[in-house]
């Protein structure tokens, strides 16, 4: 909905492109630590099963066609989810011991490759790895989430924590809102990471934060992967790979008029206002179920900016700022149209699931 990116059809003039963004290497790894002395990480079924049925029902899937709703749709089969559990999790623990044979490796931590036109005249690549090897990266991620995570927050967001984006919008928001006469806000654009950090540097670090990864790190980056480009291919072998609200904004009203055009050229009838109203009711009430952005906008800021202020706090550094005006202006809408708000406390640490259905109850 908000990307302006253009699909890029396989040909030489895009895979030459993607040469570039994939050179050869230029730094040897002979001389990083051997993984013999690491002790690698295992995960139990519990862990694989919690693994798999995080996944998105869209998640894609790799060159060899399993989706990851494959692994689901078998993981809760009475009669043969025990077994392949068992099995799963003893391949995954294989691969966290970096025992994916070197002929394999090439393939099986490689992917297929998407590409995007950019306005700029660039490409934008996707890489779409293997689900297997998404499994085995999940399992490996959650395992040292609480790890990594005090060694990261405040200063950089996204890892092991939820609600980063919000909060770091929420307390560039708040900030600015209390910002002293003569003092300013600078946004810096750091270049891309793609393309910028080198497997050596990677592996490396690795090997000295966590190195119960480094067995399987290091099976997976030490040789050059292959990327499927239509019916070209092209080698990764120099760096890594990256796989793949506003409550008064425009784009959940054109989102919902491009939806309502949507539903009257399937059902060939021009809906009115109360017509497409109705639609949007769950279908326990009648209608077809069909969520329109424009009535959850609201209650989903004012989840998002209550579920976070715990971690606004610590972005803030505890500097004393006058009270959200632009929060406590929404929740009084929000109260005059629903009537009084949730009563959970507004700074309860909670997750986004929970007070999204609070402040979403109205609408059901």
């Amino acid at each position: 909905m908000c990307l302006d990116d253009s699909p890029a059809q396989p040909s030489l003039d895009g895979l030459a492109k993607l040469h570039a963004k994939h050179p050869h290497a230029t730094l040897c790894c002979s001389d990083l630590p051997s993984p013999d002395g690491c002790q690698p990480l295992e995960v139990e079924e519990s862990e694989v099963r919690k693994a798999i049925l995080s996944f998105t029902a869209v998640s894609a899937g790799g060159h060899d066609g399993l989706r990851p709703q494959h692994l689901k749709e078998l993981v809760l089969c009475r009669e043969s989810c025990q077994e392949l559990l068992t099995d799963l999790t003893a391949f995954v623990n294989m691969l966290l011991a970096g025992r994916c044979p070197k002929t394999v490796a090439p393939v099986f931590f490689g992917g297929r490759l998407l590409a995007l036109h950019k306005k700029s005249g660039g490409i934008r690549p996707i890489a779409i790895g293997l689900t297997l090897r998404h499994l085995a990266s999940k399992c490996a991620n959650s395992a040292i989430m609480a790890h990594l995570r005090p060694q990261f927050a405040p200063w950089q967001l996204g890892l092991g924590m939820s609600g980063c984006c919000e909060a770091a919008v929420h307390s560039t928001r708040h900030y600015l809102e209390s910002l002293a006469p003569g003092h300013v806000v600078v946004k810096l654009d750091f270049s891309n990471a793609f393309n910028n950090i080198h497997r050596t540097d990677m592996l490396q670090a690795v090997f000295d934060r966590i190195p119960e990864l480094f067995a399987f790190t290091n099976s997976a980056y030490l040789v050059p992967s292959i990327l499927y480009y239509g019916p070209y291919s092209v080698l990764s072998q120099e760096h890594l790979l990256r796989c793949s609200p506003s409550v008064d904004a425009c784009g959940p009203q054109t989102f919902d008029d491009l939806l309502k055009s949507a539903l009257s050229c399937i059902t060939n009838n021009t809906l009115s206002d109360l017509q497409w109203l109705q639609a949007s009711l769950p279908i326990k009430f009648g209608g077809l179920g069909i969520r329109q952005l424009t009535s959850l906008k609201l209650s989903a800021f004012l989840a998002l900016a209550a579920s976070t202020p715990l971690l606004q706090d610590e972005i803030l550094g505890g500097l004393q700022l006058l009270p959200d005006e632009v929060v406590e202006s929404l929740r009084c809408r929000w109260a005059s149209l629903y009537g009084p708000p949730p009563q959970a406390s507004w700074r309860q640490s909670s997750s986004h699931g929970t007070y999204q259905i609070l402040w979403s109850i109205p609408l059901q």
